[in-house]
Formats: C-alpha cells, sequence, structure tokens
C-alpha cells in the first residue's frame, strides 16, 4: 500500500469534487484525508444555507478557517465569519488495492465529532484522525458558529437564536448527502462530542430538525441541561451586548441592523469575559429557547421540559459519562489566583451563585444548604485545604446531577449505557489549568509545557490533581503538542482501549466490552445508575457521587 502514499483522490460532493490526500495511522494504515470543504455560508447571525457550487475540482488539502473567537487558553482572538467547513478521513481498506472497494456492499459505519468549548471557542481544526484510522470507520469532524455568533437569540422573530446548532444540523445533512461516495453508511451515522460538543448531540436527540440524521449518539460530559448548557435569558443577554457595543436595544430591528454592521472584531472582543471563573449570568451565549415556532425552529421549549414530556424525539442509543473531577475545569483555574481564593474565602456567600449559576431566587438559604453538605457546619473556607471539596462540588453541580437525570430520563424509551472514566494519563488539561494568570496567557502554557517535560526527564512526580474535564479527548485524537499517544506512550493501551469501544458503539454492537468487561445497560425504574469505570483496571460500578446527586437533585436547581 505504500505506492499510495501522496496520490491524491477525487470525490464527487453535492457542491463539487474534491480532491484529497493520504495520511498514516498510529499504527501505520493508510487513510484518506478530505479537509476544508465548505458545507454552508451564513450571513451574520442568520441560518447557515448550502454553497454555491463550485467548478472544477477543490482541493480540499488543508483546514478552512475556524470560526471568530477568543481562544480559551491564550485568549488570543482567532478565525474567521466564514468558517463553515467539514473534514473527512476514511482508511484506504487493505483487501485490495482499489480505494473504492468499501462503496456497495461494505460502507463504513460514520462517526461525527462536534467540537466542545462551551458554545464560545473550539475548532475541529485541532482534533487529528490517527487514532480512529486504524479501525474500520469514517470521521468526520466539522466547525460551528460559537458565541454570539453563533447563539445571539433577542427573544422575538428578528434573531431567533441556534444559529451554531443549526450549522451543525446543516452539516449533518452534507453528511446524510454526501458520505456514501466516501465508502460511509448514511444508515449508520454516530454523533459524539465532549463538553459543549456533547450537549449538542443531547440538543439533536431532542429537535425535531435534526430527526434521521443519525443512529446513534454519544456525549461526554456534556448534556442539554447543565448550567452552561444552556440560556435562560437570551433577550436580556442581547440587549447587553447591545448596550456594550452602543447598539440601541428598544427597538429589535434597529439593534439587529446596528450588530449586523459592526466590526466582528468589536463583537469577538465582548468574549472575554467567558475566561474568567466568576462569570457574569449572561456571559456565555448558549442554545436558548426559540420565540417563532415553525420548521425553521430548532428548540421549541427548555430541554428538561422537553425531557419530562414527551419531547425526545430522536430516540437512539445513547452512551453517555463523566469524568471522575470533571469539576477541575474551575477549581484547578482557581488554586493558583490567590486574588480569586481570597475573594471566594472572604466573601463566599456572594461568589458561590455565580461560581454554580444559581440566581438571586433563595441564594443566601441555597448556599447555606450547599456549604453544610460539602464543608460542614460553619466552617472556616480554606479553598486550598478543601481543594476537594470544592471540586467535588463544582463536578456535581456542572456535570455529574445533570448528567444522572438526563440519563434517567433517556432510559425510559432507549437504550442508555452510562461510563465513569477515571484514567490518569501522562498528560492533563488540568496541566494547562494550573496557570498564574500573572504573564500572558500563551507565555504561561508554554511555562506550564516546559515544566511538565523538566519533571518528565528529571522523573520527578508530576501535579496530579486527578481526571479533568476533557482528559478521555486525550485518548480519542492526536492533539500534536499537547498530547500524541503514539504506539510507545504509557497511554497506548487504554487509548486503543477507548477508541475500541466509540467505534464498537458506532458499529451498532449490542454487548459492549470494554477491557473484558461488559456495559450494562441502564435499568429505567432503577435509581442506582451501573457505571462502566474506564481505567487501567475496569469494572461496572454503582454511581460513584450517588448521594451527592440526591443531595443535588433536592435542590431543584434544575
Amino acid at each position: 500500500m505504500n505506492d499510495l502514499l501522496g496520490v491524491s483522490m477525487v470525490v464527487d460532493t453535492t457542491s463539487g469534487a474534491v480532491r484529497g490526500k493520504t495520511g498514516i495511522s498510529r499504527n501505520g494504515r493508510v487513510f484518506m484525508e478530505y479537509l476544508g470543504i465548505p458545507y454552508g455560508i451564513a450571513e451574520r447571525f442568520e441560518p447557515p444555507q448550502s454553497p454555491e457550487p463550485w467548478p472544477g475540482i477543490r482541493d480540499a488539502l488543508n483546514y478552512g478557517s475556524q470560526c471568530l473567537q477568543i481562544e480559551f487558553f491564550t485568549s488570543r482572538i482567532v478565525g474567521d465569519e466564514n468558517c463553515l467547513f467539514i473534514n473527512l478521513f476514511r482508511p484506504v481498506i487493505r483487501e485490495t488495492n482499489e480505494f473504492f472497494d468499501a462503496v456497495g456492499p461494505r460502507l463504513l459505519p460514520v462517526l461525527v465529532f462536534i467540537h466542545g468549548g462551551y458554545f464560545m471557542s473550539g475548532s475541529s481544526n485541532s482534533y487529528r484522525p490517527e487514532y480512529f484510522m486504524d479501525e474500520d470507520v469514517v470521521l468526520i469532524t466539522f466547525n460551528y458558529r460559537v458565541g454570539a455568533f453563533g447563539f445571539l437569540n433577542t427573544g422575538d422573530e428578528f434573531l431567533r437564536g441556534n444559529q451554531g446548532l443549526k450549522d451543525q444540523v446543516l452539516a449533518l445533512k452534507w453528511v446524510q448527502n454526501n458520505v456514501r461516495n466516501f465508502g460511509g453508511d448514511p444508515n449508520r451515522v454516530t454523533i459524539f462530542g465532549s463538553s459543549a460538543g456533547g450537549a449538542s448531540v443531547h440538543y439533536h436527540m431532542l429537535s425535531r430538525m435534526s430527526k434521521h440524521l443519525f443512529s446513534r449518539a454519544i456525549s461526554q460530559s456534556g448534556t442539554a441541561i447543565k448550567v452552561w448548557s444552556f440560556a435562560r435569558h437570551p433577550r436580556e443577554q442581547a440587549k447587553r451586548l447591545a448596550t456594550k457595543l452602543g447598539c440601541p436595544w428598544d427597538k429589535p430591528q434597529s439593534m439587529v441592523d446596528c450588530l449586523k454592521s459592526m466590526d466582528a472584531l468589536k463583537i469577538v472582543q465582548t468574549h472575554l469575559e467567558y475566561r474568567t471563573v466568576l462569570l457574569h449570568p449572561l456571559a456565555i451565549y448558549a442554545p436558548s429557547v426559540e420565540a417563532v415556532l415553525d420548521e425553521n425552529t430548532f428548540l421549541s421549549d427548555e430541554p428538561l421540559t422537553l425531557m419530562k414530556n414527551g419531547g425526545i424525539v430522536n430516540n437512539v442509543p445513547w452512551l453517555t459519562g463523566v469524568n471522575a473531577e470533571d469539576g477541575l475545569i474551575y477549581s484547578a483555574r482557581i488554586i493558583r489566583n490567590k486574588r480569586l481564593i481570597t475573594e471566594i474565602e472572604d466573601n463566599w456567600y456572594e461568589t458561590a451563585p455565580k461560581l454554580l449559576g444559581y440566581g438571586d431566587n433563595d441564594k443566601k438559604e441555597l448556599t447555606s444548604q450547599i456549604t453544610e453538605y460539602y464543608f460542614g457546619p460553619n466552617p472556616a473556607l480554606d479553598f486550598n485545604w478543601a481543594f476537594q471539596n470544592f471540586t467535588n462540588l463544582f463536578s456535581d453541580r456542572l456535570y455529574n446531577t445533570a448528567t444522572h437525570i438526563a440519563i434517567q430520563e433517556h432510559s425510559k424509551s432507549s437504550p442508555v449505557y452510562a461510563y465513569y472514566y477515571n484514567y490518569r494519563g501522562k498528560f492533563s488539561f488540568s496541566n494547562l489549568l494550573l496557570l498564574t494568570g500573572q504573564l500572558p496567557p500563551i507565555v504561561d502554557i508554554g511555562i506550564s509545557l516546559t515544566r511538565n517535560f523538566i519533571r518528565r526527564i528529571s522523573r520527578l512526580p508530576k501535579n496530579n490533581l486527578g481526571v479533568c474535564h476533557g482528559d478521555e479527548i486525550l485518548m480519542l485524537f492526536n492533539l500534536g503538542v499537547l498530547s500524541n499517544v503514539h504506539k510507545a506512550h504509557r497511554d497506548y493501551d487504554m487509548s486503543k482501549s477507548v477508541v475500541k469501544l466509540w467505534t464498537d458503539f458506532a458499529c451498532g454492537e449490542n454487548n459492549l466490552v470494554f477491557r473484558n468487561v461488559t456495559l450494562e445497560r441502564v435499568n429505567p425504574l432503577g435509581f442506582d445508575i451501573p457505571y462502566l469505570k474506564m481505567d487501567a483496571k475496569a469494572a461496572v460500578i454503582g454511581e460513584p457521587f450517588a448521594d451527592r446527586v440526591r443531595f443535588g437533585e433536592s435542590l431543584q436547581l434544575f
């Protein structure tokens, strides 16, 4: 198969022909990749449309622009408003010397990845396919609009919101219309994602707009009912943005016209505040209920209401779970910031509602209940001493309780499998979160990576705070300089196991096995949920945070 290296392959799509190139998987398998294919075009704040056809053959050799945003780790402004690009990867089948031997009788299952980033940042360009290309699957990644560009909603007919999710729908329609030409099976499409990507997957299960576009779903530390994944007050958010940018807000059409004509950089600069831990409640743009209900509506009601009232319109098998210390995404950012620690310790009753995302109603009573449960009666709060307690609190409020509720509701109507990812690999995203905050972020990251390198070559113990939010991604994708789990890497065996489970699920396996342990389907009649503990020594365990979830549900914050 080496004679295929460097040979381009041309495939027809609904918009025109594209030329791809070859790559090499982790284990040396040849695969084809088609990068930066336009799947949509969109005016600012408007739903996307299919692109105009192009003449001749388009080179699909490089990634397209990522969507305009402020990067989470660096605070840099990157991207472009013209960003609706899709990427497709598929292995060259070894049975014959022909690439298209898979078309027809042997169409491959398709995995479509939706990137995360709190609906404020992220790009498909970061996720390389080498690990998945050792399996017989087609992998697809794509960009969608984020921040105000993707989720601004004026609460009326002028700007309906959910543009980013409608981008995703258009991408899934592109998959249905084109993947067969690449050897993929449009009837076996699994959508999966982490964080906001996982929440996006869940939203598609609740939306009629996404009907018949996928057959299975995987949500990694993300559901539609998490604190950060649903905007309850989009109209107020739009007014706040307009006020910041000097646009009128009392006349909706005038406000929209002003925002549409505004320099895009001025809009994205207002997003900088989302990187702070003590968020303004309107700082994160996210999916929201649309005021107009018609065939162009993505979300007709609040996600929890839909789940409880027969609104799960796409009842497909669902694999979902959390990481052991998802809450490190908050606590690790706080631990190195002395000013923030002081503010939390000295003004806990003021900062807790901001940290945990609950409103003014009864916030003192809620904070008292939370404080006593996690820290004991009348505690003298010490963030460093109670670091694990804070991490548990953030994990439960932001991830675990919502995941538990969603699993229970979905298990009533479709097969659901739950996992608890507890494997601490060589690298963790908590390494990047442990930044000083005193230097420019790009310098901070460089210092962090250098320290980790010095610790490794000096055989010093590493900072190990636990299994952070997003750490499972490191086993699924080659992230280049951050993490490349090659064959000689200590995490190689675990990475292979995680990729195999995801691809087995996508292939339609009913008897799912991870490291010789069989997953158990969730029983809709029981409170306790069986979780697959994903670690070097796998096991099926009871819900590891069941008591904390019961407490979280008792607060009635969802």
